[in-house]
């Protein structure tokens, strides 16, 4: 079996400033899950060391291009829509793998990254919410 997964390694994915703000930031078809398992005593187990990395891989990524992407003066609503519901579906795939890691019984320590990388992806969102909404708004004259 392998370690825990690294929580320093995670914890620094953040990109966030002490404000809840976002740094620099594309979401990319990377952020597909892939669930790799691991063969342990005849049953098949999954390799959540391996699958928790690459997603917060692929929150690195999106902290780093999301808000770029948001900031882009051409930046279309239809573009903003697909952006945010990348996000939401990358999301809903870490809520599926974190109720994974419970009922498994998984160590708490996967647990509580997948709740990091959920709060990331929650940001995200509610950034990518907001840039959507201004489109809504009218032009001041």
């Amino acid at each position: 079996m392998r370690a825990a997964f690294d929580l320093t390694r995670a914890s620094s994915v953040t990109g966030f400033t002490s404000q809840g703000e976002l740094l620099t930031p594309i979401l990319t078809a990377s952020a597909v899950l892939s669930f790799n398992a691991v063969v342990v005593h005849g049953r098949e187990k999954m390799d959540w060391n391996n699958i928790l990395t690459r997603q917060a891989d692929t929150a690195r990524r999106a902290v780093q291009s999301v808000p770029r992407i948001l900031s882009h003066p051409a930046l279309s609503f239809d573009q903003c829509r697909r952006l945010l519901t990348e996000i939401t579906s990358t999301r809903f795939k870490l809520d599926m793998i974190q109720a994974s890691i419970v009922a498994e019984g998984a160590p708490l320590s996967f647990t509580t990254v997948a709740a990091q990388l959920g709060q990331i992806w929650a940001e995200l969102s509610n950034a990518t919410a907001q840039r959507l909404k201004a489109f809504d708004e009218p032009i001041a004259a």
